[in-house]
C-alpha cells in the first residue's frame, strides 16, 4: 500500500477502502490482514472490467466466511446505515494533521 495511505489509514479510523480497480489476485487479503477487513469496501467496477472475473474476486480469497462477508457487503451496510447523527469513529480525522498526516 502506498506509504500516504497507510499515513492516512492510522491517523483517521473513519476511513474505508474501496476495491475498484486493477490490482493483483491476493490484493484483498493483503489489504483485510493490514487495516482489517472491517475497514474495506469491496467493488468490482462493472461494466469496465469483466463482471464475472471481479465478481469471483471475493469468493475465491483466502480469507475467512466472515472476512468474506464483510467485503461482500456487510461492511457496506454498516458504513450506509447511519440514521442520524455521527458517532465518535464517524467523525472527520482529528488528528491535528492534514488528511495525509503531514
Amino acid at each position: 500500500m502506498l506509504f500516504e495511505a497507510r499515513r492516512m489509514l492510522e491517523a483517521c479510523r473513519n476511513i474505508m477502502l474501496q476495491t475498484s480497480g486493477p490490482y493483483r489476485e491476493d490484493f484483498l487479503e493483503e489489504i483485510a490482514t493490514e487495516v482489517g477487513e472491517e475497514r474495506v469496501l469491496f467493488a468490482s467496477r462493472s461494466p469496465v472490467y469483466d463482471e464475472e472475473f471481479e465478481m469471483a474476486r471475493v469468493p475465491f480469497a483466502h480469507l475467512s466466511d466472515s472476512e468474506k462477508e464483510k467485503l461482500w457487503g456487510s461492511n457496506e451496510l454498516a458504513t450506509f446505515a447511519f440514521a442520524g447523527g455521527y458517532g465518535q469513529d464517524s467523525l472527520p480525522c482529528t488528528s491535528g494533521h492534514n488528511r495525509l498526516g503531514m
